[in-house]
């Protein structure tokens, strides 16, 4: 008999869960809430998977590119949000052919189709964007320091938060869009957490080991506390910690093996915690979940998996991740839950350039409808060719525009 979530006065339950996160001890045999099923009709061999697997990759995709240009050019990390309307933004950074300056772009779609903006030059590395209440962006990212850009009505403003060499920033905004940063600090190699409010901007220590946060996530509880998930580089496990205007004590959420490159982890009413991650030991792709304990599943997948993940949960509680995989052949895969932990499986891009290590974002319009941005290499003869593409399994999908 599992005891309803509901049931825990949300003080004792915030606590409660905190206590968890921290030392990871509450670990139950339980199925997903979302699942609304018996734990006796559930199949305990695990999870399975179904691969859908069209003809031709990507058939059940129409992909579209947005920007584009032959070697030695490169793009480098991306974001991706859809707005209230169902349109989708992104920002990501590119260095144009025969220069080692690079460009912070800004792409988003509108009634009149696709707009692309500078917001940065000779900085743009590792970004990370949301959008505020009204709409408008907001972009941490990588200027030797940690830069923070948003824009209003009058333009593009910019901050220097952490003057010290920082990267990997992962941003969110709570409601009253004042901004939350996770990030690795390249000085001291540990994991930095940064928030603005009213009185300005404060700097903290999320985990003060060595060489810990080159990959982090970050999701806000409002009210409450905010969870950071990483990379722990000495230890090579996952690691969680919570953060207020303080920052608990680290916990580890998967030490089997090296494990918890590319986490990325969303945060479900009232307290559900969904992460997706690498296991670098066995080229797999993992999802944990907390409910009442963490829960760790490794996903079946149609090839072995190394490569950025993107994870995000629809209205009805069930979990998509998307993950690009470098290991041959160089795939973007996406993989949605159904009941009992079954999961469908689909190839959406296969490239020819196998090896070259990828970026990923997903997002779920308001149907629940996966889009996904990708930064892909193809090799045209033996030269590659860079392309930021855009897909969606929308029925009708925006026309592209490519900047050259």
């Amino acid at each position: 008999m599992f005891l309803s979530i509901h049931s825990f006065h949300p003080i004792i339950w915030t606590k409660w869960l905190v206590v968890s996160l921290i030392f990871g001890s509450l670990c139950f045999s339980n199925p997903r809430l979302s699942d609304q099923a018996n734990p006796e009709t559930l199949d305990q061999t695990g999870p399975q998977v179904q691969e859908r697997s069209p003809s031709t990759p990507g058939s059940n995709w129409q992909i579209v590119t947005l920007d584009q240009y032959a070697t030695p050019g490169q793009f480098n990390t991306l974001s991706l949000v859809m707005d209230s309307s169902d349109q989708p933004h992104l920002s990501y950074a590119r260095r144009p052919p025969n220069t080692t300056d690079i460009e912070l772009k800004y792409v988003y779609h509108d009634a009149s189709g696709w707009h692309i903006e500078q917001v940065a030059s000779g900085w743009g590395n590792y970004n990370s964007m949301v959008l505020d209440s009204f709409g408008q962006p907001h972009i941490a990212y990588y200027t030797g320091s940690l830069t923070y850009a948003y824009k209003d009505n009058s333009g593009w403003h910019f901050h220097m938060v952490d003057s010290e060499n920082s990267a990997y920033p992962f941003l969110k905004l709570d409601s009253n869009n004042y901004p939350y940063i996770s990030y690795y600090n390249g000085t001291s190699h540990n994991l930095r957490y940064a928030y603005q409010d009213a009185s300005g901007w404060h700097l903290l220590t999320a985990d003060p080991d060595t060489d810990v946060g080159l990959h982090s996530s970050l999701a806000l509880v409002e009210g409450y506390f905010n969870v950071i998930v990483y990379y722990d580089n000495t230890d090579h496990d996952l690691k969680i910690v919570s953060c207020t205007s303080f920052c608990n004590t680290p916990g580890t959420v998967d030490s089997q093996g090296n494990v918890g490159l590319f986490p990325s982890l969303v945060i479900t009413p009232p307290f559900d915690l969904h992460v997706s991650y690498i296991d670098a030991t066995n080229n797999a792709l993992k999802y944990a979940y907390f409910v009442y304990g963490w829960t760790i599943q490794t996903i079946p997948c149609p090839t072995s998996v190394w490569g950025d993940t993107s994870l995000a949960v629809d209205s009805k509680g069930y979990v998509h991740i998307a993950v690009d995989n470098s290991n041959s052949p160089g795939k973007i895969l996406y993989f949605s839950e159904g009941p009992k932990y079954t999961w469908h499986a689909e190839t959406v891009y296969v490239t020819n350039n196998v090896g070259v290590e990828q970026t990923i974002a997903l997002a779920l319009d308001s149907h629940d409808i996966p889009h996904i941005a990708f930064i892909n290499d193809e090799l045209e003869g033996t030269q590659p060719k860079y392309r930021l593409s855009y897909a969606t399994r929308f029925s009708s999908v925006f026309l592209p525009v490519v900047e050259k």
